[in-house]
C-alpha cells in the first residue's frame, strides 16, 4: 500500500489540509508554483487526495491499489490542456456545451489512431477521490453527421467498477436533491445551466429486453445507496423513449417511488440536450436555458401502486356516468360557515347513524370548501363507496350541482362533464390499497389497509401533491392491529392520539368517518341524535377530537301533531331536514357547539341548501311528496329523454350560474 509520501506528497500532516501538488506545481507559472491546490485528508481508513488544478493527481490510499490496472489504461494526461482537438470541440460545439464545462467535470481527451488525427472525449468515473472506470466517447465527424459517437469503457479484466458519473461531486449538505440522466452529455447540459447535483448512469439506459440486468445494475450497490439514503427527492431526467421509460421504472423502484419525480418533456424532445441545444435533423429549436429549466420545474412524483388519479380511470368513470347509477338516500350540509371551520394540525370526527349521510354529508361540505380555497386538495380514502370510480363521479355531480345519468333532464352536457372532471382532477386523490395492488412504504405490513400504510401514503401525498388534508371512510374500514392484552378503549385511544400526532407533524386536517354503536328507537321509528360518546369502542372519541359532529335526520313525523286529541299518525318525511350538531369543539376561534338544520336538492347533484327548496315546498302543499327514486322514474320513462339530448353529444353550453356559492 503506497503512503503519502511514496507520492512525493510534502508536507504530511493529520486531518485534512492543503499543499503543492508534485504532478502538476512544478509545472506550472513562477506565480503559481506554490499555490495550494493539492487537498489532503490524511484520516484512519479514509487517506485520500485531490488536485483542483490538474484533476490528474488524486486517490484514495486505503483503495487505490485494487484500481491500478484501472490508471494505467485511462491514458489520462499527466496535465490536462485547456483546449480539446477540433474533432472533440466541433461535438461539444454541437451538443452546446463550452469547453470549460466538459474540463471542469474531469473530461479529457485521447488519440483513437496511430496518426493521432482522430481523438475520443474521456470521462472519468470516481468515487472516493478514486479513478474506478473511464468511458470513452468518438464524436462525431463533424456537425450533422447522423451516425452518432461510438463509445466504450476500460474492460472488466481491469479491475474496473459500474458506478454513477460524478458521485465524488454530489454536495448532499447543500441541497438534498439529485438529478439522475440517462447520459453523459445531459448530464454537462444540466451543469452547464447551474445545476450540479446531477449524476449520469454508467453505460446508458436499460432496454425491455435487456440481459444481465444485475451485472447492468451494479452501480446500485450498498455504497450508493447508503451515500444516498437521506435523499428527499431524486429527479429522474432519462430519455423520452422505451429505453428511458424501462430505467425510469428500474430506478424508481431500487430508490424507492415515493421520493422519485420525473420530468415532462416538451413535445417531440428526447432528453435534456435536445432542450437545450436543439436539433437540427428533427426541427426542434433550442430552448437553452429557460427551457431546462421549466424542465426542472416540470418534474412530478412517480406513481405509487394504490394511488388513483381520476386521469388514470377517466374512462371508466364516463362509462360509469352513462349507465347511471343507483342512488340511495342521502344527506350533507350546504355551508358550516357560521358553526364550523377548517384549518391544517386539525383531526375532525363525523359519527351519524347508518344510511343518515354521514359520507355524502362530508363530500358536499369538502367541496364547499375547495371552491371557496383554489390550492386545497384532500386525498380521500373511502373503500365504502364502492366501486371507487363511484366516489370520483360523486365529486363531480356536486361541483356541477348536476346529475350525470343522461336520462335525467338536469344532467351536465359534455362540456361542463369535462370541466367537472378537470375541477375534481386537480383537488382530489383517492388512496385503494388492496392485496394486490398497494406500495409497502415501510416494508413491514403484509396489510394494505393499516393506519401506518395509510400514513404513509397521505405523507407521501402531503411532500408530492401538497394536499391539505385526508379523509378515513369509515374507522372500521382500516385493519386494525391490536396488541393482545389491551382493552379495546385503550387501544383507539392510543391510535387517536397517534392521529393527532401525524395531523400535527405533516400540518394535515384529518378527517374521521366513525359509526356509533347500536342506538335505541324513539317514536316513530326514530332515533336519538348519537353523540360522540356512542361511537363504538371508546369515549376517547370524544375525548381527542378536535372538532366532533353528528349528522342524522327524523325520517318519520306525526302528520296529526296539531290534531289535538288524535292518535299519532306517522310518515315518512321525504323532505325532513338534516341535523347537523356540532357536539365537540376543542378551539372556539374554529368552530362553536350548536346544531342547524340543511336541505338536500337531489335534482342538483345532491346538494345542500340552507331552506328548502322552493319545489319541495310546492309539493308539499300540493299533498305529493316526491322522492328521488321518484324522481329517476319520471325522468327515464315519463319524458326526460324526449326532452334532452345525450349527455355526450349536446351542442349547446350551459353554465353553473345558479350555483349557490
Amino acid at each position: 500500500m503506497p503512503s503519502f509520501e511514496d507520492l512525493k506528497i510534502s508536507p504530511v500532516k493529520n486531518g485534512r489540509y492543503t499543499t503543492t501538488c508534485p504532478n502538476c506545481s512544478h509545472l506550472r507559472k513562477a506565480e503559481h508554483k506554490k499555490v495550494h491546490c493539492l487537498t489532503v485528508n490524511n484520516e484512519v481508513g479514509n487517506r485520500w487526495y485531490n488536485c483542483s488544478h490538474c484533476n490528474a493527481f488524486s486517490g484514495n490510499l486505503d483503495i487505490m491499489e485494487r484500481f491500478d490496472e484501472v490508471y494505467k489504461k485511462a491514458r489520462m494526461p499527466k496535465v490536462r490542456p485547456l483546449l480539446f482537438s477540433k474533432d472533440v470541440q466541433d461535438w461539444l460545439d454541437l451538443k452546446q456545451i463550452s469547453a470549460a464545462t466538459a474540463l471542469k467535470l474531469g473530461c479529457y481527451e485521447i488519440k483513437t489512431d496511430i496518426e493521432g488525427k482522430t481523438h475520443a472525449i474521456a470521462y472519468p468515473y470516481y468515487w472516493r477521490k478514486t479513478l474506478r472506470n473511464v468511458m470513452f466517447r468518438k464524436p462525431v465527424a463533424s456537425k450533422g453527421d447522423a451516425s452518432g459517437p461510438r463509445e466504450w469503457q476500460i474492460n472488466k479484466e481491469a479491475g474496473t467498477e459500474s458506478i454513477f458519473w460524478g458521485l465524488d461531486e454530489l454536495d448532499l449538505e447543500s441541497k438534498n436533491e439529485v438529478i439522475i440522466t440517462e447520459g453523459q452529455t445531459d448530464r454537462m447540459t444540466w451543469y452547464e445551466v447551474g445545476y450540479s447535483n446531477v449524476l449520469s448512469l454508467p453505460m446508458g439506459g436499460i432496454a425491455p429486453n435487456s440481459r444481465n440486468n444485475d451485472k447492468k445494475l451494479e452501480f446500485l450497490n450498498k455504497e450508493f445507496m447508503d451515500l444516498t439514503k437521506d435523499v428527499a427527492r431524486f429527479i429522474l431526467a432519462v430519455d423520452n423513449d422505451e429505453v428511458g421509460k424501462h430505467t425510469e421504472a428500474i430506478l424508481a423502484n431500487a430508490l424507492g417511488p415515493e421520493r422519485c419525480f420525473r420530468v415532462v418533456y416538451p413535445y417531440k424532445y428526447k432528453d435534456t440536450n435536445e432542450v437545450w441545444a436543439g436539433d437540427v435533423g428533427k426541427d426542434l429549436e433550442p430552448r437553452r436555458k429557460k427551457g431546462v429549466e421549466e424542465l426542472y420545474q416540470s418534474a412530478k412524483p412517480y406513481p405509487i401502486a394504490g394511488i388513483i388519479r381520476l386521469r388514470d380511470v377517466s374512462a371508466e368513470v364516463r362509462i360509469l356516468a352513462e349507465d347511471g347509477l343507483k342512488k340511495g338516500f342521502v344527506t350533507g350540509i350546504k355551508t358550516w360557515d357560521d358553526h364550523l371551520s377548517l384549518r391544517e394540525k386539525l383531526m375532525v370526527v363525523v359519527t351519524g347513524i347508518p344510511k343518515m349521510g354521514k359520507s355524502t354529508f362530508w363530500r358536499d361540505y369538502s367541496v364547499k370548501q375547495c371552491r371557496n380555497n383554489d390550492d386545497m386538495k384532500w386525498a380521500m380514502y373511502t373503500p365504502e363507496s364502492r366501486p371507487m370510480r363511484r366516489e370520483y363521479l360523486k365529486l363531480m355531480e356536486n361541483y356541477a350541482g348536476m346529475g350525470s345519468n343522461p336520462k335525467w333532464k338536469n344532467s351536465m352536457s359534455m362540456e361542463q362533464y369535462k370541466a367537472a372532471e378537470r375541477w375534481v382532477d386537480e383537488r382530489y386523490i383517492l388512496i385503494a390499497p388492496e392485496n394486490k395492488n398497494f406500495y409497502n412504504f415501510n416494508k413491514k405490513d403484509t396489510k394494505p389497509k393499516t393506519l401506518d400504510n395509510l400514513f404513509d401514503y397521505f405523507k407521501t401525498l402531503k411532500r408530492n401533491e401538497g394536499i391539505f388534508g385526508f379523509s378515513i371512510d369509515a374507522w372500521n374500514k382500516i385493519d386494525h392491529q391490536r396488541p393482545s392484552g389491551i382493552s379495546e378503549t385503550d387501544f383507539i385511544s392510543r391510535e387517536l392520539d397517534r392521529v393527532l400526532e401525524f395531523c400535527d407533524v405533516h400540518s394535515l386536517c384529518g378527517v374521521i368517518i366513525a359509526h356509533p354503536a347500536k342506538q335505541e328507537k324513539i317514536a316513530g321509528n326514530n332515533y336519538e341524535i348519537p353523540t360522540m360518546y356512542d361511537i363504538k369502542g371508546s369515549s376517547a372519541w370524544n375525548e381527542k377530537a378536535d372538532i366532533g359532529i353528528s349528522i342524522h335526520r327524523y325520517k318519520n313525523v306525526n302528520q296529526n301533531e296539531n290534531i289535538k286529541g288524535a292518535k299519532p299518525l306517522w310518515r315518512k318525511n321525504t323532505f325532513a331536514p338534516t341535523i347537523c350538531s356540532v357536539l365537540a369543539v376543542r378551539f372556539d376561534e374554529l368552530a362553536k357547539e350548536g346544531e342547524f338544520e340543511t336541505f338536500m336538492d337531489w335534482r342538483k347533484g345532491d346538494r345542500f341548501y340552507e331552506d328548502k327548496r322552493p319545489w319541495m315546498v310546492e309539493q308539499e302543499q300540493s299533498g305529493k311528496s316526491e322522492s328521488k327514486a321518484d324522481m329517476e322514474h319520471d325522468e327515464a320513462v315519463l319524458g326526460g329523454l324526449s326532452q334532452k339530448p345525450d349527455l355526450f353529444t349536446q351542442d349547446e353550453p350551459q353554465t353553473f350560474d345558479d350555483a349557490p356559492f
